[in-house]
């Protein structure tokens, strides 16, 4: 397999080709969100509070879970993301369940590990930050990897307009 060219004929840097993955539901979201709902209540129960709260604590521990569950691992919730399309210069098209493709940039604080990546990322306009999860589970092993290595190696417009000093 050849490998990609950095550069043109003329030697100037071509952009990186745009990643395009389809994220599926995961098993270990799943379990992790799980997981993280019955240490919560454990640390609940643990507490010196009235044993009349801990229903209270479980219903609302169990409200979130599964929203969670549906949003994160199992993307049938609305407003989940399903597809990602992320290209060289860190420009972010977000696909969601209910149809909606979002605009935004993918931030410095994106977490780029072999199994997990974690998509910080802002919509144009917007003065908040989201986070997406990307597991091994959620997609096929090479559209992962192209994935962290776009991620990882990416750069923002304006970064790339700066050149670096060398004072």
């Amino acid at each position: 397999m050849a490998r990609p060219r950095h550069r043109g004929f003329d030697g100037a840097m071509q952009r990186a080709p745009v990643v395009d993955i389809t994220l599926g539901s995961s098993r270990l979201a799943c379990a992790w969100i799980a997981l993280v709902a019955v240490s919560a209540m454990a640390v609940v129960i643990a507490l010196p509070v009235a044993p009349w709260t801990w229903p209270l604590a479980g219903t609302a521990l169990l409200a979130w879970a599964r929203q969670r569950i549906r949003r994160v691992a199992l993307r049938c919730a609305p407003s989940s993301v399903r597809r990602l399309r992320v290209g060289g210069d860190r420009a972010l098209h977000v696909f969601t369940a209910d149809g909606r493709m979002l605009h935004g940039h993918v931030l410095a604080s994106t977490f780029v590990g072999a199994r997990l990546t974690t998509v910080v990322w802002r919509r144009d306009g917007s003065r908040w930050s989201r986070a997406e999860w990307v597991l091994p589970d959620m997609l096929p092993a090479e559209d992962f990897r192209r994935l962290r290595v776009q991620l990882r190696y990416s750069r923002s417009e304006v970064a790339a307009a700066r050149s670096p000093s060398h004072a």
